[in-house]
Formats: C-alpha cells, structure tokens, sequence
C-alpha cells in the first residue's frame, strides 16, 4: 500500500519535471528573443553608426568646402586692396607725368591739335565757351586766336574762360545753350584709361596671387 508521504513525492516530482521543462522552454524562447533582440538592436546601431558617418562626412565636406570659399574671398579682398592701392599710386603718378607733359613742346602740338577737333565737333554753333587753364589761355593765345580764324569763328562767338587747374590740360568746351559739353582734358584723357588700367592690373595681381598658392 502506497503511503501519503510516498504519493506526495511522486506527484512533487512529476510536478518538478513538469516545471522544468516548462521553465527550459521558457528560457529557450528567452534566449532566441534575447539575441533576436541583440541582433535587431545590432542592425539597429550599425544603420545609425552609418548615418553618423555620413553625416560627419558630409559635415566636414561642407566645412571644407566653407573654408576653401572663406580662403578665396580672402585672397580677392586682398587683391582688391592692393590693386586699389597700386591703382591710386598709378594714377598720381600719371597725373604727375601729365602735368609734366604740359611743359614740353609737344604739349603745344597736343594743345592745337585738340582745339582743331573740338572746334570741329561744335561746327555750325552760334556761341562756342572753352574752358582752358589759366597757364594754357596765356601761353596759347596767339594759336586759339589763328585757329578760330581758320574755322571762320569771330571773336564775339566764343568765350576763353578759366578752367580749374585740376583738368591738367587741355580743354572743356560748350555750346550756347549749354547742351553739348566736350570735355578735351588730360584729366578726362587719364580716366578713360582708368578702367583699362584697373583691369590688366586686376589680372596682373590674381595670376601673382594664383602663383602663391
């Protein structure tokens, strides 16, 4: 006859077999949800690692690509400054050297050749003002006085007036009605060539600054 304490040990250990087969499968299922999880969160951190890389790529792609511009304008404003600088010398220079130009005798062929063609432009007008420097009207008196004679111009159609010293040379000249100005000047003459000045200078310092680099 099986005893009380005999039937509780085999119902405890069906019981304990029971449970451990249930508590090996439930581990089992753990484990596979644990590393499907760790594999999950693996491709997870990789997909991210990826993107931070790309994004720290593209990052300090566009860095590089801001100093690279920040290093270009630089380089221009410096060659703008220099060529500013180069320019003004060039052209107190130049106004130097036309001022002592006025001194020479080909300055005198200058000065009636340019009346001739500013006379020739204003042909047919009534009233004619020139605007000459002081130095120039005393100087040239006598060939403005034969030019205008030469182009049929009586004394009373013209006006010789003083122009500002800054024009170097040369002449300005008007209508009567003040609607066609003519500005003959070495002044004038200077700053046409300004721009051309200004250019193959501009050039000239961007090939100097390509070369240091």
């Amino acid at each position: 006859m099986i005893t009380i304490e005999e039937k509780l040990n085999v119902f405890t250990k069906l019981v304990f077999e029971r449970i451990q087969e249930e508590s090996s499968y439930l581990l089992k299922e753990m484990e596979n949800k644990n590393q499907q999880m760790i594999q999950e969160q693996q491709e997870k951190l990789k997909l991210q690692s990826e993107k931070l890389i790309q994004e720290m790529a593209l990052k300090g792609e566009t860095k590089k690509n801001q100093m690279v511009a920040k290093a270009n304008m630089d380089r221009k404003i410096k060659i703008l400054e220099k060529k500013q600088q180069l320019l003004h010398r060039l052209l107190q220079e130049l106004q130097d050297k036309a001022l002592d130009f006025t001194t020479t005798s080909a300055y005198d062929d200058f000065f009636k050749k340019t009346l001739g063609e500013v006379l020739g432009q204003l042909k047919g007008e009534e009233e004619i003002l020139l605007y000459i420097r002081e130095a120039d009207l005393g100087r040239y008196r006598g060939i403005i006085g034969e030019t205008m004679d030469a182009f049929g111009l009586q004394q009373e159609q013209y006006s010789l007036l003083p122009a500002e010293e800054t024009i170097l040379g040369g002449m300005i000249a008007l209508n009567g009605t003040h609607r066609m100005r003519i500005d003959a000047s070495l002044l004038a003459l200077l700053r046409d060539h300004e721009k051309k000045v200004g250019q193959l200078l501009y050039h000239a310092l961007e090939k100097e600054g390509e070369h240091n680099e």
